[in-house]
């Protein structure tokens, strides 16, 4: 349940009482591909929900929207809490909250859009074995103060005791989760391909959904020009960092997720580099190139710990990472040298697919749109 653009979709429906003047208006069908609420996340904190429908296509897998309905702001507090729980996996607790701050309701038409303030947000996320359900309900009602630079239309009534509401419920399937979030749900990992999986070759204008080289625990992959897969896990704090698994061949379950239970080695950690880092540094440009010489670099693991002690890794004196977005994705060209310089420097090269980029880094979606558009730098 994802569209091209990153967007990710769940069954259900946002609803509110008739508007004045009839200024917002809900969907007069009521179907399966009309009920359905599209998740947009901008970034770890900008969340919204709009009502949609959608149709799949057949040959990409994507779905293609049809923006049926108003879109829901949520504040950026509630909108942190809600893209954490939406990457939560079953089992796990669920989630209730209720506070009052500022969002909005928004027509989606830019030459005549009207917004309505709310406030008083209540909810909760659920989890079960094959999907996760969240509600979410506002007061319409704007909260104050409301500045001059930012007014909004507030078309509902605000001397009501008891302000109307609009609510928004929606149920997003465990595969669509994993896809977009990561983590691990057990219902997905039950039956497994028993020969290694067959890599297929997309490009930018030619995405597959159902070939994306996804798996459990936030980890993707790239692909190696002799067609093997490179398990690649990205972490996003203090201290940024990619690393990657030697190549090797990896069959999937068949939900379509890749096992990836054995990470082989050797793995190489770059310290203060993720996708994010990378989509960042390319804003109007295609390629980005990094060399770290001194400070905190990264590691290389040669071997897994076991009963015996842990297992052998060295440090890294040097490490030269180059980036370059492509029809067939974001080519990564590395070498990292180790502490032990007997062993020589690694150095590798894979792809990582515009399905991978257009999914865990949205965007990544402005440069796929420069390469259809066939723009020779993405600034111009």
């Amino acid at each position: 349940m994802i569209d091209a653009d990153g967007n990710v979709y769940g069954q259900g429906r946002i609803t509110f009482p008739p508007s004045p003047s009839r200024l917002f208006r809900t969907p007069s069908f009521r179907t399966p591909e009309a009920d359905l609420v599209q998740v947009t996340i901008t970034s770890s904190r900008s969340l919204s929900f709009t009502s949609s429908r959608a149709i799949r296509d057949p040959v990409t897998g994507y779905l293609t929207p049809d923006i049926t309905g108003p879109r829901i702001f949520i504040p950026q507090g509630l909108g942190s809490l809600l893209i954490t729980a939406l990457a939560q996996s079953y089992p796990a607790n669920p989630i209730t909250f209720a506070l009052d701050a500022a969002g909005q309701l928004s027509t989606v038409s830019e030459a005549n859009r009207v917004r309505q303030g709310l406030s008083d947000w209540r909810g909760s996320v659920t989890y079960a074995e094959g999907a996760l359900t969240l509600h979410v309900s506002a007061a319409l009602r704007s909260l104050p103060p409301i500045y001059s630079f930012d007014e909004l239309e507030d078309p509902w009534p605000v001397d009501d005791k008891v302000p109307g509401r609009v609510d928004v419920e929606f149920e997003m399937d465990a595969i669509t989760s994993v896809a977009r979030f990561g983590g691990y749900w057990k219902a997905l990992s039950q039956e497994r391909e028993r020969e290694p999986s067959s890599v297929v070759r997309t490009s930018v204008d030619a995405m597959r959904l159902e070939s994306a080289p996804f798996g459990f625990h936030q980890r993707i992959y790239g692909l190696t020009k002799d067609d093997l897969y490179v398990g690649i896990y990205e972490v996003a704090d203090l201290w940024n960092s990619l690393s990657l698994s030697a190549p090797s061949a990896e069959p999937r379950f068949a939900s379509g997720l890749i096992v990836g239970y054995n990470h082989p080695f050797p793995r190489i950690t770059f310290e203060g580099v993720n996708l994010d880092v990378v989509v960042g540094s390319m804003w109007a440009t295609r390629n980005f190139g990094l060399t770290l010489t001194s400070g905190r670099i990264g590691y290389i693991e040669w071997s897994g710990g076991g009963s015996d002690g842990p297992g052998s890794t060295s440090k890294l004196l040097e490490a030269s990472l180059n980036f370059e977005l492509t029809m067939d994705g974001l080519v990564l060209s590395y070498s990292a040298l180790p502490e032990s310089s007997a062993r020589g420097a690694l150095i590798g090269e894979i792809t990582i697919p515009w399905e991978v980029l257009t999914i865990r880094s949205p965007l990544f979606v402005r440069h796929r749109e420069k390469l259809l558009a066939g723009k020779p730098q993405f600034g111009s």
